[in-house]
């Protein structure tokens, strides 16, 4: 079904993103399942913390932005580091279709952090539904989904600290 702005999947609106690949010191990442609406079939779906970037908003700062408004953790712009995977889908939200290009960040953390809800929108209060802080070894053996849907495959060499650059494109 088309959406009154005119999305389509085929037509699908542009949307700069930018997300956060959040460690502790030992290496676990921050995931958040979403609402089941948004799940591949039947499976739970486990994201980074992020989401689009306000008009003008550099992605490192949407970022982070995002970052304290989903999971309240505040981090100084020093605190986010290289871009290490890049991201390209198109999706339905809010009855919108939205092709939306992701810029992911690495965010090394010294002790794991609360994460709260304090400060997410509405919307966020309803898609986020869990969070859980992962290690590398957990991720290939779960049968949940993930996004991008490579991480068990892409996250180990990033926790050794092995970056690529230019980044590396995950797919889906």
């Amino acid at each position: 079904m088309d959406h009154p702005d005119g999305s389509t999947r085929e037509l699908a609106l542009p949307r700069a993103a930018a997300r956060a690949l959040v460690l502790d010191a030992d290496g676990h990442v921050l995931l958040f399942r979403v609402d089941g609406s948004f799940s591949t079939g039947e499976r739970p779906l486990w994201i980074l913390p992020g989401g689009g970037c306000n008009d003008g908003e550099p992605p490192e700062d949407a970022a982070r932005r995002e970052l304290f408004e989903e999971a309240g953790i505040a981090v100084e712009p020093a605190d986010v580091g290289p871009c290490v995977w890049v991201r390209g889908y198109t999706f339905r939200f809010a009855g919108r279709w939205i092709n939306e290009a992701e810029r992911i960040y690495v965010v090394r953390l010294g002790a794991r952090p609360d994460v709260v809800d304090h400060h997410q929108e509405a919307h966020e209060r309803v898609f986020l539904v869990e969070h859980r802080w992962w290690s590398a070894d957990e991720i290939p053996r779960c049968v949940d989904a993930f996004a991008p849907r490579r991480m068990a495959e892409l996250l180990p060499p990033i926790i050794a600290g092995r970056y690529p650059s230019p980044p590396l494109d995950t797919g889906p």
